[in-house]
């Protein structure tokens, strides 16, 4: 049977969306890779345009007219669950409809924005798991022959799950689809990460994942499915894959990794032992997202310390009481310290953080902190928490989200003229704050000095310790003498101590006495050695988000809020709005 050629998309991130801490940091998109790995029958490949080395166009952007020249495609599949990549997505999605290529895409923003999609160049979206569906898609569309079925979307009406423009152009729907069960996750292929070509860098960084779906309803959460998981064996596979492919460093993608504790660590334990039993050329390492809760939890830490786990990435969000109740986390600043500091005993910790969440005319919690008190409570809360690198946001009202509906009844959101989605990365303020008294450009800059403060330390410090560089210098001159010191303290500590988890014993002699002062001495170097490292690298790199956000205008739209009266109306405001464009 002749095949057709299906491309995948994965589309390019703003420049500035790429400065921050982890963008040194290779990794692709999970979810595309994992609905293409299940097309069978026809020639499928995927671009991601954020690590690319293939032809490009004047302005520097992958050339998809090249592309098509070189090897035509029937469909274009594009993963459409980044705001921030959604204005390129829609430019390279308008270059294949008009070139007669079926254009499909599915993820949060255009499940939740399907009309904007539909007229922006996409002619199909698949709301919901595109895993289970995406089969039945590609026989209801590619023919027999290898080309495009005419009518193909009187075909498409059978799929549930699916939106696109009628033959009369009458928007169409077909339905809730169920989310997938967890038998019908674990009966998925496994996501071939070769399928994506014309790559410029090796990754650094291998995405896997386990279960979808999170339990937790945060407002500003834009992911709402219950949580459901594959089989082990199915994440098993996924590292053995990249371990066959040269590949040690993870990235368990999942949303809340340990959200069902005794499965949990079933799973850690499982992945402790394969790797264990397959013994690697080199150590391999995870990063994972988890809620800071599971620090109270010692038997699902040791079994993540088992497995490979080095890092936790977890969403403190704030560390004012009052804004921790509007956004329904159920914890207290106290406990998030306790807490977080038991977790820094084990790992690595990357903080990520809402600096003045917004409140509004009926909400139950407000906070009577002004924005520089706010500012103290979070540099002490970082010290406090001992929490490694952080990302401080705005709050990011992302399509779908509670949070959007409410800056929106009470219009509040900057029109998508002036904001538009790729700014909502929570490096710009896309909300109107000063219906709540607060200065926006205030609110804009302080995340970002929040984080030049934890990175690069005052403006004295930046000057004479050169971003932190002369630590990290230091460190690493004088790390025999350190090391040695270390060593002996803990040695004589472990003389009266026997800390040692049942996942511990499994890695080292039970009682040995030189072994585990030898571990915690390297662990506390390295982690000095890693922080400053860390905090040189990324206070370049805010340095460079800095420069890019001075060149925007975006400083002149916050200032026609500031500039607001009380006679001012909203109405009048959105007009002068779009006068500026």
């Amino acid at each position: 049977m002749p095949q057709a050629t299906i491309i995948g998309v994965i589309p390019q991130y703003p420049i500035h969306s790429k400065q921050q801490v982890f963008s040194k940091e290779t990794i692709t998109s999970l979810g595309l890779v994992y609905v293409m790995s299940q097309i069978e029958g026809h020639n499928i490949y995927i671009i991601d345009e954020n690590n690319y080395n293939g032809p490009v166009d004047p302005e520097g952007l992958p050339d998809h007219l090249e592309l098509q020249k070189a090897r035509p495609v029937k469909m274009a599949l594009f993963y459409g669950g980044m705001s921030i990549s959604v204005p390129r997505l829609y430019s390279v999605a308008q270059q294949y409809q008009q070139l007669g290529v079926v254009t499909i895409a599915g993820g949060k923003h255009v499940e939740n924005m399907p009309m904007e999609a539909l007229t922006s160049g996409i002619d199909i979206i698949v709301h919901g798991d595109g895993e289970k569906v995406m089969q039945p898609i590609v026989d209801a569309i590619i023919g027999k022959d290898g080309n495009i079925i005419e009518g193909y979307k009187r075909n498409l009406e059978q799929i549930l799950g699916l939106s696109f423009f009628g033959n009369n152009g009458e928007y169409v729907f077909t339905g809730e689809r169920s989310p997938m069960t967890a038998e019908e996750l674990s009966g998925l292929k496994d996501p071939n990460i070769e399928l994506i070509e014309s790559i410029e860098k090796r990754w650094s960084t291998i995405p896997i994942s386990w279960g979808v779906g999170c339990n937790h309803g945060c407002e500003f959460c834009a992911v709402k499915d219950k949580y459901r998981k594959r089989g082990i064996e199915k994440l098993l596979n996924q590292v053995e894959s990249a371990i066959d492919l040269g590949y040690y460093r993870f990235f368990l993608v999942d949303d809340h990794a340990a959200q069902e504790s005794d499965s949990s660590i079933e799973m850690f334990a499982a992945l402790g032992d394969f790797l264990r039993e397959r013994k690697p050329k080199k150590r391999v390492t995870i990063t994972t997202q988890i809620r800071i809760d599971k620090a109270d939890n010692d038997e699902l830490l040791g079994a993540m310390r088992y497995a490979g786990v080095t890092t936790v990435c977890v969403g403190y969000e704030s560390p004012i009481d009052e804004e921790l109740k509007a956004m329904n986390k159920g914890v207290t600043v106290k406990k998030l310290v306790e807490r977080s500091r038991k977790l820094a005993k084990n790992f690595y910790i990357h903080g990520m953080f809402i600096f003045g969440y917004p409140t509004f005319k009926d909400s139950k919690y407000k906070s009577d902190l002004t924005l520089e008190e706010k500012t103290k409570r979070y540099r002490q809360f970082f010290r406090k928490g001992r929490i490694d690198t952080i990302q401080v946001f705005n709050a990011v009202p992302l399509a779908g989200t509670e949070l959007r509906e409410k800056l929106d009844r009470e219009g509040r959101l900057i029109p998508l003229s002036q904001a538009g989605w790729d700014k909502y990365d929570g490096g710009f303020l896309c909300y109107d704050s000063t219906p709540e008294g607060i200065d926006p450009r205030r609110l804009q800059d302080t995340p970002i000095e929040l984080m030049e403060r934890k990175y690069m330390g005052n403006a004295l410090g930046k000057v004479l310790n050169y971003g932190r560089w002369i630590n990290w210098t230091a460190n690493t001159l004088g790390f025999p003498l350190r090391f040695s010191t270390s060593y002996v303290k803990n040695f004589f500590s472990n003389l009266t101590k026997k800390e040692k988890s049942f996942f511990e014993e499994r890695v080292s002699p039970l009682g040995n006495i030189f072994y585990t002062p030898l571990k915690k001495a390297w662990k506390a170097i390295k982690r000095d050695w890693r922080t400053t490292f860390c905090n040189a690298v990324a206070g370049k790199i805010i340095g460079k988000w800095k420069s890019i956000y001075r060149k925007s205008n975006y400083s002149s739209i916050l200032e026609k809020l500031r500039q607001r009266t009380k006679g001012y109306s909203l109405k009048t405001e959105r007009k002068q709005y779009d006068a500026l464009e």
